[in-house]
């Protein structure tokens, strides 16, 4: 389900539980069939990240990427290894997530109160 954040829009949503708080995580989906080199998809990643901590601080990014072999995935990890100042992970398009894969802690939100994933 496309979710969309004021003038920005993700694959998806997704709130991973980690001791009773939840990561407002939000999913980017890279295919490698849309014709982009690895590298491409910096930019406009930098741009939404930087949305996304305006309208939604303590949020994280999952990019979930698609593609045939090792190659495709290993180079949009290296591409994005400066990081972008928010909690995200790269993986394949059909591996599952959890907390404890994130380079640095997300935040973790419950209903009464906000606190960090440490």
């Amino acid at each position: 389900m496309t979710v969309r954040i004021c003038d920005v829009t993700f694959a998806d949503w997704v709130g991973l539980e980690h001791e009773g708080s939840y990561t407002d995580t939000f999913i980017f989906h890279i295919d490698a069939l849309n014709g982009l080199p690895p590298f491409g998809y910096r930019p406009l990643l930098q741009r939404l990240v930087a949305e996304l901590n305006k309208k939604r601080p303590g949020a994280s990014l999952w990019i979930r990427v698609d593609a045939p072999g090792e190659w495709y995935l290993a180079e949009n990890q290296r591409s994005l290894l400066r990081g972008f100042g928010i909690p995200y992970i790269v993986t394949r398009a059909n591996e599952n997530l959890n907390t404890t894969v994130f380079p640095f802690a997300p935040g973790c939100f419950s209903i009464s109160e906000s606190s960090s994933c440490d």
